[in-house]
């Protein structure tokens, strides 16, 4: 028997890569049945660690309770009281009967309360990095169980969105204990989206990958977060790189490639010339502001083909091998730049030796989880990139209130009517018509399809509909039964109309 609680985190991952592990079978398997039940509102709420064990493993389970050590957690059953560390913990049962813990939640002994809050607030402050620990289980169970053969899609995806879900309930940034009688601790939220991303920054994550609906601004906000974000640096006097995917798009245009150009002589010739990360690279070695933060963001990623863009560069992206140098695929050439329209040799490469990738560069890259390329995302190459999920009613609020500053929409319009539309939108999208119609969360409407000059509300959404909601709508649908009757129903639900209007 294997118990989780005394493994480390790479001791877990190498459990969950050993492909012919009998535990890791059971492990997956377990996870597989706790969202079942989970989605039938019989088991916990959020609690998706599974303990291997003796029992079914279905029937116990591991949880996050941020406890000394950090590598172990506390334990809990179906049919008992959790405890730890001989103490018996919260009630946490709500009051339909069920137990409603979210995942990550920090738990409390109701024994000598003061004395555990006082120890975990000494081990956060002491830098434990409590971030890393959950992002870096979460992240494995999740390769884990896309790669799973043992399970169907819908069983997978409902997992692994539930997982997602109650990860983005955690926000360790802004806990703050105080040890009150009750022993429970206090979060604070503000701009949940701005502060996951400065705090896996912060925690020396470098590469990030927005996911989301369609026209929920992750673009706009990748790039207003370089632009904000302090200690960024500046490659000709602007604060990030921007390249956009395309089906196209490859090593050469990301990397380097022979391309024909004009040399001095006025002759044309193939010349290795430097793609677009490695001219970045490049820069920022020039530069020489190791404080500094240099941000490239990749907008659409999942439109390439991924193994040919990166090539290589799939193992200088490893934290531990950032500033490690190795043999690019013209490595054996000499590098060319462009000067006054002719193609020159470089006179100093700083890549002569080899290509690296700079410790203080950081992707950020964005995609739409609707996207059918999303299935064909390299799987080595999404673990090395951290995933964060852009849900289109989170940031509707803030994003329809700039583009009203922006004039986008008209300012005698009244955003919460609006927000209170599309939110009733979504709800009916996602719900069990729309998932009829094959539609999730993914498929939300999300506020840049909101614009609108007109200045009364019901010509604003009437205009929305007709033009921006109604046709992607349709293609969303398309090949599916009662279509009419679906759409007919979201439009009603926009504009606020009866069934009889």
């Amino acid at each position: 028997m294997i118990d989780i609680k005394q493994m480390t985190i790479h001791e877990l991952r190498n459990l969950f890569n050993n492909e012919e592990s009998e535990e890791s079978e059971k492990l997956l398997m377990g996870l597989v049945k706790v969202a079942k039940k989970t989605n039938n509102k019989s088991a916990f709420f959020g609690l998706l660690m599974v303990l291997i064990g003796n029992q079914n493993p279905s029937r116990k389970f591991c949880e996050f309770g941020f406890i000394e050590g950090l590598t172990s957690s506390g334990v809990g059953s179906l049919k008992s009281n959790f405890t730890q560390n001989g103490n018996k913990l919260w009630n946490y049962k709500g009051e339909d009967g069920y137990y409603n813990i979210l995942f990550g939640d920090i738990i409390i002994g109701a024994k000598d309360d003061r004395k555990m809050s006082s120890r975990m607030k000494a081990f956060i402050e002491n830098g434990i990095p409590l971030d890393n620990t959950v992002e870096e289980v979460i992240r494995v169970l999740i390769e884990k169980i896309e790669n799973s053969i043992h399970s169907t899609r819908e069983e997978r995806q409902s997992l692994i969105q539930k997982i997602n879900t109650c990860y983005e309930e955690l926000d360790l940034s802004s806990v703050s204990f105080e040890a009150e009688e009750s022993g429970q601790s206090t979060v604070n939220k503000t701009n949940v989206l701005q502060v996951k991303l400065e705090k896996l920054i912060n925690n020396g994550v470098q590469q990030i990958v927005l996911t989301g609906a369609p026209g929920t601004g992750k673009t706009y906000f990748a790039k207003k977060f370089a632009k904000n974000l302090p200690d960024v640096g500046e490659i000709n006097g602007e604060k990030f790189a921007f390249v956009q995917f395309h089906s196209s798009y490859d090593y050469t245009d990301f990397v380097e490639g022979l391309r024909p150009v004009q040399i001095e002589d006025g002759q044309t010739q193939f010349v290795k010339l430097d793609g677009s990360f490695k001219d970045f690279c490049r820069a920022v070695v020039k530069e020489n502001e190791p404080n500094k933060k240099y941000f490239f963001i990749i907008d659409e990623i999942n439109r390439a083909d991924l193994s040919r863009v990166f090539g290589e560069l799939m193992y200088g992206l490893e934290e531990q091998y950032r500033e490690t140098i190795f043999q690019t695929q013209y490595s054996n050439l000499p590098t060319y730049e462009m000067k006054n329209k002719r193609a020159v040799p470089m006179v100093s490469d700083v890549f002569e030796n080899g290509f690296f990738i700079p410790k203080n560069v950081y992707i950020i890259a964005t995609m739409n989880d609707i996207d059918r390329s999303v299935e064909a995302f390299d799987f080595a190459l999404r673990r090395r990139f951290q995933w964060i999920e852009v849900k289109a009613n989170d940031v509707m609020k803030d994003a329809l209130e700039g583009m009203q500053q922006n004039n986008e929409i008209h300012q005698d319009i009244n955003l919460h009517e609006l927000i209170e539309s599309v939110k009733a939108l979504n709800s009916l999208i996602s719900g069990e018509e729309g998932r009829k119609m094959g539609l999730t969360e993914a498929h939300h409407i999300g506020p840049a399809y909101l614009k609108s000059k007109a200045s009364d509300i019901i010509d604003a959404k009437g205009e929305i509909w007709e033009y921006r909601i109604e046709p992607i709508l349709k293609e969303y649908c398309r090949g599916y039964h009662n279509t009419q009757q679906f759409l007919a129903a979201c439009e009603s639900a926009f504009l606020g109309l009866s069934k009889d209007e």
